[in-house]
């Protein structure tokens, strides 16, 4: 067949336009073979630090079909035990009255992680991760030990506003005046206490004496009314004021060894009576 000159220009260009075509095909596969190449090698150095989301985007390049196969069949087995091993969490929360919301965003390093919290699994990295979790303009963070293999592991997010606590009569009864029992103040009160009682009764006893000079003790008859009455008086101050000196020193040993006293419970009395005084224990056991 004799092609003329037009049919012989027509196929001319038309093979100018195919051959820059076939010439790209050797060019573009060796461009699918080092990207192959890049993911086989970046994906074995992703698994061993411990970034198996990475690793496993990279064995998915290099297991495609247009990779030569010893990198399809090596990344393909690999891809698969790297998803086994994929920790995963599953973030609960809670918002400021108490109630179950999802409006809760989560960071992790840095990075948003999720936009709310749904109740679905999210896949993270092992190892530990700086938590940040945003609500309502309000943070919280939380650092975690995420294991490699664990699943669905639960992380509880709270927002709920602490309420103070309600009082309770024994409370209110227990911060009521006088339900400070401080020990230094007891000690320094008993100690002050018995001093004094102390100091009274000899000053009393002193007076008796003197008093009772003048008195026949045989006939208790006096040489006046006045040293009767005073040798009398004496006796009582004397009494009462020993008396209150082992009330003060009884007080500080039940108020230092005793910090809670109920109504009912065990207790001291002292009073005076005519020429004397009395002490009286008392209580419910």
């Amino acid at each position: 067949m004799i092609f003329s000159g037009k049919h012989r220009g027509g196929w001319l260009g038309a093979g100018a336009l195919v051959a820059p075509l076939l010439a790209a095909g050797p060019l573009r596969a060796e461009q699918d073979k080092a990207s192959c190449l890049d993911a086989y090698e970046r994906g074995q150095e992703a698994r061993q630090a411990g970034k198996l989301r990475e690793a496993r985007g990279k064995f998915a390049v290099c297991a495609q079909v247009s990779c030569p196969g010893l990198f399809v069949s090596d990344c393909a087995r690999w891809g698969e035990e790297v998803q086994q091993v994929i920790p995963t969490v599953i973030f609960s929360g809670v918002g400021a009255a108490g109630e179950e919301t999802s409006a809760i965003k989560v960071y992790m390093d840095g990075v948003a992680l999720a936009e709310k919290v749904d109740g679905r699994a999210v896949e993270v990295d092992p190892g530990e991760h700086s938590f940040v979790f945003e609500h309502e303009g309000v943070t919280q963070k939380k650092v975690l030990v995420v294991r490699q293999g664990e699943r669905d592991r639960l992380v509880p997010i709270s927002f709920a506003r602490a309420s103070a606590p309600r009082s309770t009569p024994a409370a209110e009864q227990a911060s009521g005046p006088g339900s400070s029992r401080g020990p230094t103040a007891f000690l320094v009160g008993g100690i002050a206490g018995l001093g004094l009682g102390l100091g009274m009764g000899a000053w009393a006893l002193s007076l008796k004496g003197k008093m009772e000079s003048g008195c026949d003790a045989a006939s208790r008859f006096c040489k006046d009314e006045a040293s009767r009455d005073a040798a009398k008086l004496g006796g009582t101050v004397a009494t009462v004021s020993t008396v209150g000196a082992l009330v003060g020193l009884v007080s500080l040993g039940t108020w230092w060894f005793w910090p809670s006293r109920k109504p009912g419970d065990a207790a001291l009395e002292a009073s005076p009576t005519v020429g004397g005084g009395m002490l009286r224990w008392q209580g419910v056991w």
